[in-house]
């Protein structure tokens, strides 16, 4: 069965609504020619799948049932005739060999897919067109375009879509999407237009009647309006007259004028505008004079150079301290090798000193599981002529991961570079050795695991001036089981390790660690988890006797988890005791309890209240648990109050073992007055003394797409009024209430508006 009978027997077996792909091979050479391929077809023949076509007019024309005709659409839409579009177009015969000037013609090499998707897709083979209707869906190279109706013109090498046009295309790495209600592009040249086009930016849009679409950039000649307000009638927006969109980076407007809530505030006769993420800030530079810096620059660049090359850059020169400056720089090279290089200088002209650090580090992907990681670092400190310090330190890693092992070569080296070093200090200066380590294997026809930790070879030390050498040999092996469950309720596990380290000579020291962990439910929300340690260590040590070492430790948590209450009731969580025991001191550390009580009134109101304490049970024997004597030595409480979705109140306090009183009250109110007001307040009250040590009153007002605050704090006289767009938080504008002189000022006057 031929592929076009075959095509037309499965649209036929779907009566509703059948989702046919089809695909167009166009190849485009340097003539200007193409050619639609469709394998299996017979190009002289025409077969339409639906008899009964819905048709449906084209833009700027008012004749309900007039078919999707390319040709009546091109000059009102383009405002002229155009070379491109009017191409003339020779389909060869399939199978006939192209002639020796069009030597490339039929390099499959060069052919390029058009994929056309939809619930309803016809083939005009005479006319060389593809009409898609009904979730229509179009991809060619980085392109992709969903919308109501679709035809892809082989001839003239375009595509038309229109209703709900919805147009994405990669662009260095990322995605641009625009939207809009008919839109015409260009197969070959990657260009096109679109009509009541929406540019996306998040979290902003700019909206534009006609947008010319290309490879780089987007341009609106007939204007533009920015905003990140969603509304038909926006509080705030930007128009321009003209505007070139950079996808990702930036826009250059063209007479803009900025508008809120329907006053037109400033006018400007051109603006760039940065459309990177809020943490890629533009280039930035400031001169001002304070009493402590004198007079002072500063600048300030966040650079990116592409997707592999990225950093930021920050100076300052002081004309009073001196001159500072550092830099960070992200790299990438061909997938393989990343890392980043950092430089920080400082001169204090005060004290006529110098810190000066650089360090290049990075990762070199051998293999998928093979890595090289790398690391130098300088440092260098000079007070006058006299070096403090003065070193280079280096670090290379060699790893290699199998499903059973890991492997790394570990190579550590420091040079001591200034000229006086100082003999007192101890350092590492070398250091190269292996480590192998071994996953958690299951021993055959046993319940044991089996892992092991190796580490081989060599440190060398400074020592008050002395070069020290000493070999590293430290290897463990560790056994455990899996869980035994003892009974429905009780369950078991048990481990071991034995530890060999001889690090110098004539030292040799065993280390022995074994213990049992076990974990037992008392019904459906009580449990406890008791863990007891040993731990043997003996050997040889230089100018020692011999010794043997013992710890045997026990650490216990007895929990109460209450059933989840999801409307109304009460829940409760709590450790009820936590502690370890050290048998060989006799001491019990760590003993603390805490609780969480939570009563839910319906879904939307509740109260909370927490409660933590630790106790000093330092002179109670274990076989005293429940009777010795408990002394607390801190305390914490926090009570959170929720009132339906209006009122939220949370305080807290902690107790001080020294003193033995309440410290500090913070306590927070947060009541939403209304969907549009929001009044916060923060108290910090001083028990001890009964003062308030601090209070802020918020009066928040939510403006949609803007939002403005009021702070007042009484206590300190500051009081501050700030509004700021929410797409950019960063740039909000605030004034505030100069006590000295009087005055409102606003705290940042030099900075942008909006954007």
């Amino acid at each position: 069965m031929s592929s076009s009978l075959f095509l037309a027997y499965m649209v036929k077996r779907s009566k509703i609504s059948a989702i046919i792909a089809l695909t167009l091979i166009l190849t485009v050479c340097g003539y200007g020619f193409s050619y639609a391929q469709i394998t299996s077809y017979d190009m002289n023949s025409y077969q339409n799948y639906n008899n009964n076509l819905n048709t449906y007019s084209t833009p700027y024309n008012t004749t309900g049932n007039q078919s999707f005709n390319t040709d009546q659409i091109y000059n009102p839409l383009i405002g002229g005739s155009s070379s491109v579009l009017n191409t003339q177009y020779t389909m060869p015969i399939p199978g006939e060999q192209p002639n020796a000037s069009q030597p490339d013609e039929f390099n499959i090499k060069n052919k390029l897919p058009i994929y056309v998707n939809g619930d309803y897709v016809e083939y005009r083979t005479i006319e060389e067109k593809v009409v898609a209707k009904g979730a229509a869906e179009v991809r060619h190279d980085k392109m992709q375009l969903i919308a109501n109706n679709i035809e892809a013109d082989l001839r003239k090498e375009l595509v038309f879509a229109q209703g709900k046009v919805v147009y994405w295309q990669e662009q260095g790495g990322k995605l641009k999407k625009v939207t809009g209600e008919f839109l015409v592009y260009n197969i070959k040249t990657g260009d096109g237009f679109m009509l009541d086009a929406i540019v996306y930016s998040d979290p902003t849009v700019t909206k534009a009647k006609r947008v010319e679409l290309s490879a780089n950039k987007i341009t609106a000649p007939e204007g533009v309006t920015y905003t990140s307000c969603d509304l038909d009638h926006p509080h705030w927006y930007i128009h321009a007259k003209e505007a070139v969109i950079y996808p990702n980076d930036k826009m250059i407007l063209k007479s803009p004028s900025y508008t809120i809530f329907g006053l037109t505030i400033l006018k400007l006769p051109y603006v760039t505008m940065n459309l990177r993420r809020k943490q890629e800030k533009k280039f930035n530079t400031n001169l001002g004079y304070t009493k402590p810096k004198g007079f002072y620059q500063t600048l300030s660049w966040d650079y990116d150079f592409g997707d592999n090359q990225v950093g930021s850059l920050n100076m300052e020169n002081q004309s009073a301290k001196g001159y500072f400056h550092n830099i960070r720089h992200n790299y990438r090279i061909r997938d393989k090798i990343s890392g980043n290089i950092y430089s920080d200088y400082s001169y204090d002209s005060l004290r006529n000193e110098t810190i000066s650090r650089s360090s290049l580090a990075g990762q070199y992907q051998i293999k998928n599981n093979a890595n090289l990681n790398y690391n130098i670092d300088y440092f260098s400190d000079v007070i006058g002529t006299y070096t403090q310090n003065k070193e280079l330190n280096s670090q290379y890693n060699l790893s290699y991961n199998e499903q059973g092992y890991d492997f790394l070569v570990r190579y550590k080296k420091r040079n001591d570079l200034s000229d006086r070093p100082n003999q007192y200090i101890s350092s590492l200066d070398y250091t190269p050795e292996i480590n192998v380590n071994t996953r958690r294997e299951k021993m055959a026809k046993t319940p044991l695991f089996l892992s092991t930790r190796s580490i081989l070879g060599t440190r060398e030390e400074t020592i008050a001036g002395t070069t020290a050498s000493r070999n590293i040999f430290d290897t463990q092996w560790r056994v455990d089981t899996e869980r035994f469950q003892l009974s429905s309720q009780t369950n078991l596990t048990v481990d071991s390790s034995y530890r060999l380290r001889a690090d110098r000579e004539n030292e040799r020291e065993n280390i022995l660690d074994g213990g049992a962990s076990l974990t037992q439910n008392f019904g459906k929300n009580l449990n406890a988890n008791m863990r007891y340690n040993n731990t043997r260590s003996y050997g040889f040590y230089p100018f020692q006797s011999n010794r043997i070492n013992t710890q045997n430790k026990i650490y216990s948590t007895l929990a109460y988890n209450g059933d989840m209450v999801m409307e109304r009731g009460t829940e409760l969580r709590s450790n009820l005791l936590q502690f370890y025991y050290d048998y060989d001191m006799n001491q019990f550390q760590s003993v603390s309890n805490d609780m969480t009580l939570t009563y839910k009134v319906d879904k939307f109101m509740y109260h909370r209240f927490y409660l933590r304490a630790s106790y000093d049970y330092h002179d109670t024997m274990f076989s005293n648990l429940f009777s010795g004597s408990m002394n607390l030595t801190n305390m914490y409480l926090k009570y959170d109050y929720q009132a339906g979705q209006r009122i939220n109140w949370q305080t807290s306090t902690t107790y001080d073992r020294m003193t033995r009183k309440y410290q500090t009250l913070n306590s927070t109110l947060q009541f939403v007055a209304s969907p549009f007001w929001t009044v916060n307040t923060d108290i910090i009250y001083d028990i001890p003394t009964k003062s308030l040590r601090n209070v802020n009153y918020y009066l928040v007002r939510d403006l949609h797409c803007m939002e403005a605050t009021l702070r007042a704090n009484p206590h300190q006289k500051e009081y501050y009024f700030e509004i700021g767009i929410k797409a950019f938080p960063e740039d909000r504008q605030r004034g505030y209430y100069d006590k000295t002189s009087g005055r409102i000022k606003r705290v940042n006057p030099g900075e942008r508006l909006f954007f």
